[in-house]
């Protein structure tokens, strides 16, 4: 993602932390390292919202 938007790795990290903390991203797969880790959005109740095909 941080080479698809062109920022720094450690602020895309910083940042995806910051809206799983906040609860607009629930971490999907955290099995896995940080850098293949996948996230879903959330809904207001803090539920992963489901879309077509995950």
């Amino acid at each position: 993602m941080a080479q698809a938007i062109r920022i720094p790795e450690r602020r895309a990290t910083r940042d995806l932390d910051q809206l799983t903390v906040d609860g607009l991203l629930t971490v999907a797969s955290d099995g896995n390292p940080r850098a293949l880790r996948s996230y879903l959005l959330s809904l207001a109740d803090g539920e992963p919202k489901q879309t077509p095909g995950s």
